[in-house]
This record gives C-alpha cells, structure tokens and sequence, in this order.
C-alpha cells in the first residue's frame, strides 16, 4: 500500500476572479485541503461553502492549524493582510503584483523578516514553459517582447496596460538578467482616456542584454510572443490562469517555506520591478508632455 499523501491546510484570501480560481485549482489538489476562504462579502458566503471550505469574513477567524495562504485580495490589501497573516505565522503567496507600490513590498519585507514567515509573488509567467527555458539558458544578446491584443476599450479593467500587462514580463526579464536595468528609454505611449493602453519601451541591462518591450491593448492586431537572439521567435500562451499553474505556484509555497529554491519570486523581487515600473510611467508621462509642447 502507498503511503498517504500529506495534504495542507491553505486559505485563500479574496474570492474576486483570481481567488476563485486558486481555490478551484487548490480543490482539485491532492497536495492541499483547502480549508478557509476570506471575504469580506457575506453573499459570497454559499459559493466558498458549494468547494467544500469554511467562509470568513475576517482573517482573524482562521484556525491555528492553516500554515499557508494565498493572497488574492485587491493589491491594495496585500500588505495590510501579508503583514497580519505574518504575525499569525503564516507563510504567504501574493499574488501579482505583490502590493500596490515599491512600499508596500518594502513593508512586506519587513514583516516577513520581524516574524520570520515566507512570503512570495506568484508572477505566473515564470510557470511558462517557454519562459522558464530562457531563465535557465544564459541570457540571449537581445530579446524584443511582443504583448498585443485589440480588446474593446469600453471592457471595464482596474489598471492600465503597464500593470495588467508590462509588469509580468519586467518580472521575468529582470530574473533572467539577474540585474534590473541601468538604461530606460521610452519609445511609445498612448493613453486612452487617462489610462495608459500601449507601451513601448528599451532596456539595457549591467550584462549588456538588451531587451525592447512592447505591450498595447489598442494593436490593430494580436501577437503575443518573444524574439531571441539566435533562436528566433517563440510563441507565448497566456496560462497564467491555468489550473496547473496554480497548483504549481501553491506547490512552490510550500517549498519555498522550507528554504527551498523556487521560481517564485521573492518580495525583494517585487519591489525591483515596481521601482522599475514607476520608472517607466515617469519617463512615458515626460515623452507623453513632451509630444505635448
């Protein structure tokens, strides 16, 4: 007879799109017994109940015996919910972008560090097949990433196309150079009623790597792939919202709380990469005034 396979008591926090969807894929999991789901909406109380898991309004509710939670409450929560599942003792995924700001994460950090818990991002691109054989190659010469759709303008969105979009490939492209960037240059911005929808920019990283990005929800056609030096293109498949990769992330999580390595990325990660993204939206908005004058 085979052993028994330990299963882990997990929350998720926040049942809004990407709550749901973890706590289907953490369901189906054989790895995990998803015990809680925290919202503080009481109507969605009968659908948490419907996969088998306790509804609470509040984290405070949550028994001793959950370790583990994911994150999937409005990044503007994260830290404040990341910071008190901490010093409860309980290891963390967040998902992306891992906080609203650079100081979020930095707070995260801190927290983290005081009460000695794990905390990592879930930047699901570094789950992509096709991603996670570059970061383990040595870094091409070039790349020139390519995130293009047409969606409908009017399609109600909560953030703009560089943190819905631009953000997930900052993430793995910092990874793969080790390094951020010691050059930004800005080539393109367009803003649809106040809201950043197409961006291009150039980075040059302390390797010499030099990586063109370019991410629009206004294209006149899709594409969505990356062109590397020496190996051409490489189709990109969204399945950051893939039952797989979600299970994977959780099954990182548990890895990462015992010091092993993972491709999860840490918070000093994030923090990088919101710095970085801070520092793109300064330099469009200068382009933007400067087309302007």
């Amino acid at each position: 007879m085979s052993p028994a396979i330990e299963m882990h008591p997990i929350a998720v926090i926040g049942f809004g799109h990407m709550g749901r969807l973890h706590a289907q894929a953490l369901q189906a999991s054989p790895e995990f017994h998803l015990a809680a789901i925290v919202d503080p909406d009481a109507a969605r109380a009968d659908a948490i109940t419907a996969l088998g898991a306790t509804w609470h309004a509040s984290i405070d509710m949550l028994a001793p015996s959950i370790r583990h939670a994911i994150v999937a409450a409005p990044p503007s929560h994260h830290a404040q919910i990341a910071c008190a599942l901490a010093r409860r003792g309980v290891h963390c995924l967040l998902e992306t972008p891992g906080g609203a700001s650079a100081d979020d994460a930095a707070s995260m950090i801190a927290a983290s560090d005081i009460d000695g818990t794990c905390m990592r991002v879930a930047f699901g691109e570094r789950f992509n097949p096709v991603i996670a054989g570059l970061l383990a190659a040595p870094p091409p010469a070039t790349l020139a990433i390519r995130r293009h759709s047409s969606h409908a303008l009017d399609i109600p969105r909560e953030g703009d196309v560089l943190h819905e979009v631009l953000l997930h490939d900052l993430d793995w492209v910092c990874a793969l150079a080790k390094a951020s960037p010691v050059q930004v240059d800005v080539l393109d911005a367009r803003r649809h009623y106040q809201r950043w929808e197409a961006i291009r920019c150039r980075l040059r990283f302390p390797n010499g790597m030099d990586v063109d990005l370019s991410a629009s929800r206004i294209a006149p056609r899709a594409e969505c792939a990356v062109h590397v030096a020496g190996q051409g293109v490489l189709l990109l498949e969204d399945l950051r919202e893939h039952a797989d990769t979600l299970t994977a992330q959780a099954s990182a999580l548990l890895r990462a709380a015992r010091d092993q390595f993972t491709p999860l990325a840490t918070l000093e990660r994030a923090f990088d990469t919101h710095r970085l993204l801070e520092r793109i939206a300064r330099a469009a908005t200068e382009l933007e005034a400067t087309h302007a004058a």
